[in-house]
């Protein structure tokens, strides 16, 4: 047993050693530097709020990248290059109004005004590492009292999707907020337990991306 281990730990240490593994190292560390030039000047060009709303996106995404197993390898998969390409795509004056595309962490919205004062609204959120949960949305919606309020759209289908949902539950409600430069999601405990299952979410903040 004990020389399997030493194997193993020999070879890690020849892996280590070789030209492809110091590049790929070397690679990862200035995308790491790129990401982290891209977030500070992206928050020098933000608002008070919309700079505290992309702190707590970004710790969120460093913590999911400092996770590590016992033996040291990443818990999960590296999302970098994702990130990098979100940091650069942020509008940070986005036009007044909900239509277009808001991102952050976890997913996306796209909203699209059909007729005046009509939204059809698409989300699609869910973990960014470990793949515990989705939550999908689609559905139409309008402005009420201040806020984009959008009702999910459940079509009888020949998949039979439709029937996991009885008659006595209601379709999911998503309330949305134009905050600052940012869309703000909420979504009531039970209505999100229809749409992301077990410990999903799809309440959160987005920001407006560049198409």
């Amino acid at each position: 047993m004990r020389a399997g281990i030493v194997i193993v730990i020999s070879m890690i240490g020849i892996l280590a050693g070789s030209p492809a593994f110091a590049d790929a190292a070397a690679a990862s560390a200035a995308l790491n530097v790129e990401i982290e030039q891209a977030y500070k000047a992206l928050i020098e060009k933000l608002d008070a709020p919309d700079a505290t709303v992309l702190k707590a996106d970004q710790a969120d995404y460093i913590v999911g990248q400092a996770a590590k197993w016992p033996d040291g390898r990443n818990r999960f998969v590296p999302i970098s290059g994702e990130r990098l390409i979100f940091l650069k795509s942020v509008n940070t004056k986005p036009p007044a109004g909900y239509a277009g595309r808001w991102e952050n962490l976890y997913g996306y919205f796209e909203i699209a005004e059909k007729t005046r004062g009509l939204f059809s609204v698409t989300a699609l959120v869910a973990s960014p590492y470990s793949g515990g949960w989705i939550c999908e949305f689609e559905g139409d919606g309008k402005i009420e009292n201040g806020e984009l309020e959008a009702v999910e759209k459940r079509n009888d289908s020949s998949d039979g999707l439709s029937d996991l949902f009885p008659k006595s539950v209601k379709p999911s409600v998503l309330h949305l907020t134009r905050q600052s430069g940012h869309l703000n999601v909420f979504a009531k405990p039970e209505e999100q337990a229809t749409l992301c299952g077990w410990k999903g979410s799809i309440n959160g903040n987005f920001f407006a991306v560049k198409q």
